[in-house]
């Protein structure tokens, strides 16, 4: 099994698949009565879902080498590496005397 880091840059909606470009490759999932099939967890190995991915998200692809071609591959796995925001408390200022 193969994985490769990447990007999301965008979402497409076929017919019959969803397309997710990223900076180095473009992952194809089938979508089946309306559901896009996919076994997408987080690094806290939390199962997620379709909508939790966003633009900008770094994501970890599993694949086999038989499911690559020409920049398209069918994952087995996407985990979707967690995004942290830090904020600077202003507290600190208020507490000067």
């Amino acid at each position: 099994m193969n994985k490769i880091l990447d990007t999301v840059n965008s979402f497409k909606i076929e017919s019959s698949q969803m397309i997710i470009s990223c900076n180095k490759i473009n992952i194809i999932l089938p979508i089946k009565n309306g559901s896009v099939i996919v076994n997408m967890i987080n690094e806290l190995k939390e199962k997620i879902g379709i909508n939790d991915i966003n633009k900008n998200d770094q994501i970890i692809v599993l694949y086999k080498e038989t499911e690559f071609e020409k920049n398209y591959i069918k994952p087995i796995k996407i985990i979707k590496l967690l995004n942290y925001t830090f904020y600077e408390s202003s507290d600190s200022e208020n507490n000067i005397i």
